[in-house]
């Protein structure tokens, strides 16, 4: 498994049901990618990138992590959607309502791996993700 952009990219397309970019445009996606992963590397506490994304050489990501960049970055894509769309005339049924339901129910799924995220990375950081706390006692006099 490479983990490029383009192999990233796919995943999220597969994620959409949009293998094909009918609804979802290669740019589009790159943004949302670029949304997931700034995300994904504040909850890492570190700066990640995926090969060819921004001209990077390599993907930093954890392959553990994928999943998440991509459940994330298929949230952004369908916000951005449900905005495109209602820019849109549509005559009959509107089929925003339920789009914009499923990207605010895919981003809380996010932020909660997010959240797991954050938290693993806090459990295996080597030292502590704060300061030590000085603690100075005086003798209290009777």
């Amino acid at each position: 498994m490479a983990n490029d952009l383009a192999e990233i990219r796919d995943r999220v397309e597969l994620y959409l049901i949009d293998a094909t970019n009918k609804s979802f445009d290669a740019n589009t996606l790159d943004e949302a990618l670029k949304q997931a992963l700034s995300d994904l590397s504040k909850a890492a506490g570190a700066a990640l990138t995926v090969k060819d994304l921004d001209s990077e050489s390599a993907t930093t990501v954890e392959t553990q992590d994928l999943a998440t960049l991509v459940q994330g970055a298929a949230a952004y894509a369908a916000e951005s959607r449900t905005v495109k769309r209602t820019e849109m005339v549509s005559i009959g049924e509107n089929p925003q309502p339920s789009l914009k339901a499923w990207a605010a129910g895919t981003m809380e799924l996010f932020q909660a791996r997010l959240n797991q995220v954050r938290l693993r990375t806090l459990h295996n950081a080597s030292t502590a993700p704060h300061g030590a706390m000085e603690w100075t006692e005086e003798p209290k006099s009777f």
